[in-house]
């Protein structure tokens, strides 16, 4: 086979099983789990593994909340979504990479992830 040919099938090989792979996520909850909060210490949480898309959310009812879960199906992009409904607010933040939801911030997560690309476009 020509280096022609076998080039891109390597390299749309590695992209199908880089995009198939499970991950790792953080799971807690910080009405039950304090250190889960925003001031979150990876040292005290283990990875939960064979997710396919890691999501974190922090809102406020009564009392401010935040989740950090492992999925079992990708559910969106690299994304955050901001949600109000009845007073209660929420951001819903969803991420592709081990241990993503641990940032303060996802958004810091997709800033980081995304700059290669920009800097790249911009050369173009």
């Amino acid at each position: 086979m020509s280096n022609k040919v076998l080039l891109p099938l390597i390299v749309v090989i590695c992209l199908y099983a880089s995009s198939c792979s499970a991950i790792k996520c953080y799971t807690c909850l910080s009405l039950t789990d304090v250190s889960c909060a925003d001031d979150f210490d990876k040292r005290n949480h283990n990875l939960t593994d064979g997710c396919a898309q890691c999501g974190k959310q922090k809102g406020t009812v009564k009392t401010h909340v935040v989740i950090r879960a492992c999925l079992e199906k990708v559910i969106g992009g690299n994304e955050c979504t901001k949600l109000t409904k009845d007073g209660a607010e929420a951001l819903n933040c969803l991420c592709n990479t081990d241990g993503c939801n641990a940032a303060s911030s996802i958004y810091v997560t997709i800033a980081i992830m995304s700059a290669p690309l920009l800097i790249l476009a911009k050369h173009l």
